[in-house]
């Protein structure tokens, strides 16, 4: 009678857990990444939690988070935090920033100047931009620290000061309803949450619309890179996401969705 050797068991990888923090303009991008990690790696779960920059470098700086996804600096806002430890980065991926009006307005295109009129009031009717066009511009603008506008007031107001008639809108999808349900509305969003939404229509600036080609040559001035960034250079598992997020796998998946991938 022949006897079977047992086989030796294969050990169960113990769950891990990643804590990671967004701001709202890259929450789509951390959204996919972790997905699709987690179904690649299914001991590895995700704790998500976003807000406006300083509050992810809030949770990144408390423990809260062990990694975050921004899509500004901390150089280039005001985080309030007390935090003088200068933080680690990586590059992640490129989104752009798109200015969007009501598909109704028959405008395609602006220059740099006359968005620059226009945020600060000194255009207050479409008339002023195209005699064609009619009725008042509604001016829809986000909070102070938001990635967006702060990425806008650099790029674009060349420090005017915006009109204190623009609508301050708390956050990108109020803002695409703004747009979307005002004729005479123009805002601006991160394009990869314009992807595929036939609500609002992007506008040409300086005869330019966002894509790898324009951005890459600087002919569009509006790109918006996006980072991982922490407390200190990312260990272990930690490491192991950031890694195959700035891969072939995870550059496949910002790509899908409409980000530039890094070069």
């Amino acid at each position: 009678m022949g006897c079977s050797r047992a086989e030796t068991p294969t050990p169960t990888p113990a769950p891990v857990q990643i804590r990671v923090a967004s701001d709202a303009a890259a929450l789509p991008l951390m959204r996919a990444l972790t997905d699709a990690y987690a179904a690649a790696q299914p001991n590895t779960n995700f704790v998500l939690e976003w807000g406006n920059a300083p509050a992810a470098m809030e949770a990144m700086r408390l423990g809260r988070a062990q990694l975050g996804i921004v899509s500004v600096l901390p150089s280039t806002i005001n985080q309030g935090t007390g935090n003088q430890n200068k933080p680690w980065f990586t590059d992640l991926a490129t989104d752009s920033l798109v200015v969007i009006v009501n598909p109704q307005n028959k405008l395609n295109n602006l220059s740099t100047f006359e968005l620059r009129e226009i945020y600060a009031g000194s255009r207050s009717r479409w008339r002023d931009i195209d005699p064609t066009l009619t009725g008042d511009i509604d001016l829809g603008a986000r909070e102070a620290n938001d990635p967006t506008r702060v990425l806008f007031e650099s790029v674009v107001m060349n420090k005017l000061a915006p009109s204190p008639n623009a609508i301050v809108l708390p956050s990108i999808d109020v803002m695409l309803n703004f747009v979307a349900l005002q004729p005479a509305a123009i805002g601006y969003v991160p394009a990869s949450r314009v992807f595929n939404e036939p609500r609002v229509k992007i506008i040409r600036i300086d005869d330019t619309l966002p894509s790898p080609d324009t951005l890459n040559s600087g002919s569009y001035h509006m790109p918006m890179p996006i980072y991982f960034m922490a407390n200190s250079e990312p260990q272990d598992e930690v490491r192991k996401f950031v890694a195959w997020a700035v891969g072939p796998n995870g550059q496949a998946v910002a790509t899908k969705l409409g980000y530039s991938p890094i070069k």
